[in-house]
């Protein structure tokens, strides 16, 4: 039932990106269903090693997903450390190379996403002997030329019905109350 869901979210999460529809949270529900390694207590029945790459698979592809949705709601500085861990354990996967370039573009830190692709494009030479894709590059020709495009407003926190005063109904004698609690929101 849990891969059922997993594969039914991911596909969900992939075709609201494919739209540049705003992020549902279907990725990040996908990668909420893990909890630890797939097929763990079975691991090492014949049948396991491919369902458990194939899940692996899932939960990369369901990750890149939710820190795209992330990037494009401007929540950039909080995804970098999924983003290097990410990284750490799949160091050939362009897309988080490119999605780490844009989080360290966004964040004011130009040298280091410059740094970020040089690094990337080392690894894919090394490690497999091919140059980044034709989108890696696009991406580390934008950051040289500070593309406008790249950068992206921070999607404002909207107000809690509760606590929106023209909305909610009065209370009386608690408008410092209310007041703090606005702040603080």
């Amino acid at each position: 039932v849990d891969v059922c869901r997993l594969e039914r979210l991911v596909s969900e999460a992939a075709r609201a990106a494919d739209a540049g529809e705003p992020a549902n949270g279907a990725a990040r529900e996908a990668l909420a269903l893990f909890r630890g390694d797939p097929l763990a207590d079975v691991a090492d029945e014949p049948f396991a090693a491919a369902e458990i790459r194939r899940l692996e698979e899932l939960r990369l592809t369901a990750a890149e997903l939710a820190i795209d949705a992330d990037l494009a709601a401007g929540r950039h500085r909080e995804v970098l450390g999924e983003i290097d861990a990410l990284l750490a354990a799949n160091p050939l996967r362009e897309r988080l190379h490119g999605q780490r370039m844009l989080v360290l573009y966004r964040c004011g830190r130009q040298a280091e996403a410059l740094e970020a692709y040089r690094r990337a494009r080392r690894t894919l030479v090394e490690e497999i002997g091919v140059e980044p894709s034709p989108e890696l590059r696009r991406l580390h020709d934008a950051i040289l030329r500070q593309d406008p495009s790249l950068d992206v407003e921070p999607v404002a926190a909207e107000l809690a019905r509760e606590l929106d005063a023209s909305v909610s109904p009065a209370l009386i004698g608690r408008d410092r109350e209310l007041r703090d609690l606005r702040v603080r929101w």
